[in-house]
């Protein structure tokens, strides 16, 4: 549910095409986990009954075979897809502190650098308890982002003084709509502290 927030927010701007791509792709994905979900299932039982991996590598080797090279081909794609993701984020952190610091780029880098860092500490040092925690963490902040973003928009909208147009009305709606349902599906619990 917190993806299409953002998508609705989008199209009130005007642009309708990215957010109904971008949601029907969405939709297309959800679809097709539900569809591949069986033979997930399967694995997973048969996995935790013999005590062996239920890994994503190793579903995909036991899919193929039970080809070792296969495993390690997806652990290797794993680890770029992860690499990749992470270069993207401190890019894109980068560019939303730029303006922030002045538009130095030595102090943004530095920032941004010590921010990789001190995520690869806690990951290193905490373990996977730790990272879980962390996401959940991160899970209520975006919550609460969204939360502030509804307000924005509905400020935005109220302070122009003029008539919104029907698109906007419905993506101020749709939004502020999520941002009620949200805590109520979630039931105010961001962190899980049970034994993973």
């Amino acid at each position: 549910m917190a993806t299409f927030g953002p998508f609705f927010a989008w199209g009130a701007s005007g642009d309708f095409w990215p957010p109904i791509i971008t949601s029907v792709f969405f939709g297309v994905g959800v679809c097709l986990i539900y569809i591949l979900r069986r033979p997930m299932l399967a694995f997973m039982e048969s996995a935790l009954a013999g005590g062996r991996s239920i890994t994503v590598h190793e579903f995909i080797a036991r899919q193929h075979g039970n080809d070792p090279r296969v495993r390690l081909l997806a652990s290797g794609l794993t680890i770029f897809a992860i690499l990749a993701l992470t270069i993207g984020e401190a890019l894109v952190l980068a560019a939303f502190l730029k303006p922030v610091l002045s538009g130095n780029a030595v102090s943004t880098y530095a920032f941004v650098c010590g921010l990789v860092a001190l995520m690869a500490v806690y990951a290193i040092v905490s373990g996977n308890s730790g990272v879980m925690r962390s996401a959940q963490s991160q899970l209520g902040m975006c919550y609460l982002g969204l939360f502030g973003a509804a307000a924005l928009l509905l400020y935005l909208m109220i302070s122009a003084l003029r008539p919104m147009t029907p698109h906007s009305t419905f993506a101020v709606v749709f939004v502020a709509v999520c941002c009620a349902i949200m805590p109520l599906y979630r039931r105010s619990r961001y962190m899980d502290t049970g034994p993973i």
